[in-house]
């Protein structure tokens, strides 16, 4: 069923003519254009290149660096972040950013066994949710994410 509005708006504008007094006269513009080395009100020089937009899926995970920054703080108090952490995973087990965050801060630290497990649980818990959340690309995200850091981790391993 198309949209009423939409086509009143297009049956306005199909409508609408200019008035006399709103038409410009050809003597007008020609005068315009005397004398002018380039057509007046022509811009004829390159449109910029469209900056691109980033995915939802990189915005997500611009958002969870962003995060991990803001919740963690500098990198100068790692045991105090890996405390942090771990008494979040223990509150909420069922929450797989806490696991990718946590396996980040492993990585950082060089423990990539540890990482790897820490990832390797985020996936699991990540996978179980993207199949039954609403709002799933979070969900992807983060399992996107912690099977990036796993694969990252086994890598340093081998």
């Amino acid at each position: 069923m198309p949209c009423p509005y939409a086509e009143t708006i297009f049956n306005m504008s199909e409508e609408w003519k200019p008035e006399a007094s709103e038409a410009v006269p050809t003597d007008v513009e020609d005068a315009a254009h005397e004398g002018a080395s380039e057509p007046v009100g022509d811009d004829f020089s390159p449109m910029p290149e469209p900056v691109p937009q980033p995915t939802v899926q990189q915005s997500v995970q611009q958002f969870l660096k962003r995060a991990r920054q803001v919740v963690m703080g500098s990198a100068e108090d790692v045991p105090a972040q890996l405390a942090e952490l771990t008494a979040h995973i223990e509150a909420y087990p069922e929450d797989p950013s806490n696991y990718v965050i946590r396996g980040e801060v492993y990585m950082d630290m060089r423990e990539y066994a540890l990482a790897a497990a820490d990832f390797q649980q985020g996936y699991e818990l990540a996978e179980a949710q993207f199949t039954t959340a609403d709002w799933g690309f979070m969900a992807q995200a983060l399992r996107d994410r912690a099977l990036d850091g796993l694969e990252h981790a086994r890598r340093r391993l081998r």
